[in-house]
């Protein structure tokens, strides 16, 4: 959101509906250069957390999208709140973003940044804690899943103990090239959020609301 202007929150909370359940979201309306921008941070009632990018372009001539991040965490304004050590979180990455085969990194490995690909689960073993972040629904994008660790050791075989909270969240979209016409309407995948103490359980409530 570092290029957004013009921020507004809209009405606190309306209630809320999709096929991956009910809940209550909150809007978020702005200026993205050209285009009207809306994001939707939805609470499901099961507990589930959702968030949706809309962009339009409300002007007189078409626009050509570029790559979003609907939703993201800086040092300075947010971070993911994990319990436990760094070298306890171990992300588990879906295939699609590593070269065909399912992949295992510790939070700090590969110079502290490690990117999914429409799926992943950060899993503590040793703190009963788990966390799924998926693409629920495909429009016209994909989604990746950027995680930003910022102690990385200069020892791959050894890790840096430090705050879990410096550990930084982005998710982007790729909607490159996309031409959005005057009075039309773009809506970015659909993206979900599940915490649960088992991974196993996370991830298959990630694939219902998929199904859904």
């Amino acid at each position: 959101w570092k290029h957004a202007a013009d921020l507004t929150r809209g009405e606190n909370q309306p209630p809320y509906s999709d096929r991956v359940g009910r809940g209550a979201a909150t809007q978020i309306v702005c200026k993205l250069g050209l285009l009207d921008g809306e994001l939707l941070l939805i609470e499901y009632e099961d507990g589930k957390l959702g968030g949706r990018l809309s962009v339009a372009n409300r002007g007189n001539n078409p626009c050509f999208l570029e790559p979003l991040s609907p939703l993201m965490t800086r040092p300075d304004g947010g971070t993911i709140m994990l319990e436990g050590h760094p070298a306890e979180w171990r992300i588990y990455i879906d295939s699609g973003s590593c070269g065909g085969r399912c992949a295992s990194y510790a939070l700090n490995e590969n110079q502290g940044k490690n990117s999914a690909g429409a799926v992943s689960v950060l899993w503590s073993p040793g703190g009963n804690q788990s966390l799924a972040i998926g693409q629920v629904e495909v429009e016209r994008s994909w989604t990746s899943i950027v995680y930003e660790y910022g102690g990385v050791s200069t020892n791959t075989h050894a890790y840096r103990w430090a705050q879990t909270t410096k550990a930084d969240l982005r998710i982007e979209q790729d909607c490159t090239g996309y031409r959005l016409d005057p009075g039309e309407t773009f809506n970015l995948d659909l993206c979900a959020m599940i915490f649960d103490p088992d991974p196993f359980r996370s991830l298959i409530a990630l694939r219902d609301a998929m199904v859904a």
